[in-house]
């Protein structure tokens, strides 16, 4: 099994509001100039680059994304290649990402925070219900008392260790659960 992530701002600084105050201002522009299709296109080039690999079954890719890249990776499920799984953490899920569910290829993984101010868990339940009608197989996590980015350790006010293993536990296991399918199948 092989994970692409995806790093729309791959090429800027590092923006650490931990450390620089004014971090989110600093990487307004640049979040500002990715597009869409951007971010499909190198999810495109991605795939293609890991499928020419020989030490990579083309079949056993992943897509996984944090926040906005966890929207575009969930938008790239759909549009961009047959793909093993998906694993979102506390990604935007709005608009186009229900509207891609009927077009899901592979499995969702998606782990959220119960307290996130940016994806409330009516927006996880709605995704859930689009992924019940049609027919996506998925597993989501919401942990009650965590914020967004909530396995980011170096955000201590956001930082939660109980939730941030117990996802990790549940990702341990859908990466174990994909290699036993993709090997029985």
């Amino acid at each position: 099994m092989v994970a692409l992530y995806l790093h729309p701002l791959r090429g800027t600084d590092a923006f650490d509001p931990v450390t620089d105050p004014e971090a989110r201002e600093k990487c307004r522009p640049f979040v500002q100039a990715v597009t869409v299709d951007q971010c499909m296109e190198d999810l495109r080039e991605g795939v293609r680059c890991l499928g020419a690999r020989d030490d990579v079954d083309p079949d056993r890719v992943l897509f996984w994304g944090y926040c906005w890249g966890g929207s575009m990776v969930f938008r790239g499920a759909s549009r961009v290649a047959d793909i093993a799984g998906l694993v979102v953490w506390h990604g935007m899920l709005r608009g186009e990402e229900l509207e891609t569910v009927p077009g899901m290829k592979g499995s969702i993984l998606g782990l959220f925070g119960g307290i996130d101010h940016l994806i409330p868990v009516s927006d996880v339940e709605a995704l859930g219900s689009a992924c019940d009608a049609a027919g996506v197989d998925h597993a989501f996590h919401v942990y009650d008392d965590a914020p967004h980015s909530f396995c980011d350790d170096s955000r201590p006010e956001g930082y939660r260790r109980a939730a941030c293993e117990a996802a990790w536990g549940e990702v341990v296991g859908y990466l174990h659960k994909l290699k036993m399918s993709r090997s029985s199948g």
